[in-house]
């Protein structure tokens, strides 16, 4: 958006962006929740299209159980619960010639 930073403060909850006094206008609006009928198409909206999008795919990545991977026509499945010798004996199937 073009505002300094001026820093950040960290703690488990929640990441603090500390930024001069001039982006308090920006801040109101990405915190309206009409922003998008208001403002559709600026900056603002865009950017927090992407902050909204990155932590809806941050947070459904956390919930994946498994995974799928495919390998010249074959796929498997490998689950989050997998112990590294089912996961090696998976890809010792999977990768064979």
């Amino acid at each position: 958006m073009g505002h300094p930073l001026k820093g950040w403060k960290r703690n488990p909850q929640v990441t603090t962006w500390c930024f001069d006094e001039a982006a308090a206008a920006d801040c109101a609006l990405y915190d309206d929740p009409d922003l998008y009928d208001k403002l559709p198409e600026s900056t603002i909206s865009y950017t927090k299209a992407a902050v909204l999008g990155h932590l809806g795919m941050s947070e459904a990545s956390k919930q994946v159980m498994q995974a799928s991977i495919e390998h010249k026509g074959r796929t498997a499945l490998i689950g989050r619960d997998c112990t590294p010798s089912q996961i090696e004996s998976i890809e010792k199937i999977l990768f064979r010639k």
